[in-house]
């Protein structure tokens, strides 16, 4: 590779870039973007294995329980808002845990209608991840600020230290009022 920049480094940096731009379709995806992209191509640096390494094997499980996320997603806000709940009961009957969750609000981001999708989840611990994602009108980082947590304006976060069905509330309700602000 080129520049001082190592292969394991060129590797490490292109998928970094890869999966902070969802596959360079998300909002913070620049043109400089693609350029650094595009120069970690010339040095050496082989796209095709990365992204079925990042995006294409999953565990039988994980998928499973992406079905059982799926067929369990709630509509809300006149179907502006999609939420999935998680209990641990859940990710322990599908032989699950907590990362096999990564990429599910992108997957429900992709209902036409829908402008905010929400992952609640329950941790190990009996704490509640809470996961954001918007396309245009709502600023999640605001939304998860307001919580305790942040992000970026399309993707962010929090914890809750509540029961999984009081975080329900609190977040469907924040999204809401969120949501109803944006008018």
């Amino acid at each position: 590779m080129g520049g001082g920049i190592t292969e394991k480094i060129g590797i490490a940096l292109y998928v970094t870039i890869l999966t902070d731009t969802g596959s360079f379709r998300f909002s913070n995806t620049t043109a400089n973007t693609h350029r650094i992209a595009a120069d970690l191509i010339d040095a050496g640096v082989k796209t095709s294995h990365l992204y079925q390494a990042v995006y294409e094997r999953n565990p039988v499980e994980k998928v499973r329980l992406l079905g059982h996320c799926l067929a369990n997603i709630h509509m809300d806000c006149n179907d502006l808002m999609a939420w999935i709940s998680v209990s641990q009961e859940t990710l322990k009957k599908y032989n699950g845990a907590l990362w096999m969750l990564d990429g599910v609000v992108e997957v429900v981001r992709t209902i036409t209608e829908v402008e905010t999708t929400v992952l609640i989840a329950e941790r190990e611990d009996g704490k509640i991840k809470v996961s954001f994602r918007s396309r245009d009108k709502l600023d999640v980082n605001a939304l998860a600020r307001s919580m305790g947590g942040g992000g970026h304006p399309r993707a962010a976060g929090c914890k809750l230290d509540m029961s999984l069905k009081d975080a329900e509330e609190l977040v469907v309700r924040k999204v809401e009022e969120a949501l109803a602000a944006c008018k």
